[in-house]
């Protein structure tokens, strides 16, 4: 596939973007140069490779997984200033 100067205009205009004269050559010939690298992707077998959760590989040792409970309605219920069997009610609060 290659990006010629009417595709890129239809694209432009779909994304909003007003991009001047002088740069558009720029950037079709940046588009297809990125178009050829996929092709060149697609062309790999991946079929063994197992998909990575992250970039690195290194672990997060600030961010450790914690399992929640969850919300309980009757656990904190009893917290609140004004409810009913099911809701919290909240005041209407106007400026």
């Amino acid at each position: 596939m290659k990006l010629d100067n009417n595709l890129f205009m239809k694209i432009s205009a779909l994304g909003k973007l007003e991009i001047p004269k002088e740069k558009q050559l720029g950037m079709i010939k940046d588009f297809n140069a990125i178009i050829a690298w996929i092709a060149q992707l697609n062309q790999l077998d991946t079929a063994t490779t197992q998909p990575l959760e992250t970039m690195s590989l290194q672990k997060n040792v600030f961010n450790q997984p914690q399992e929640t409970v969850g919300f309980y309605k009757s656990k904190n219920l009893h917290k609140a200033f004004c409810k009913n069997t099911d809701y919290f009610s909240v005041p209407i609060v106007k400026d």
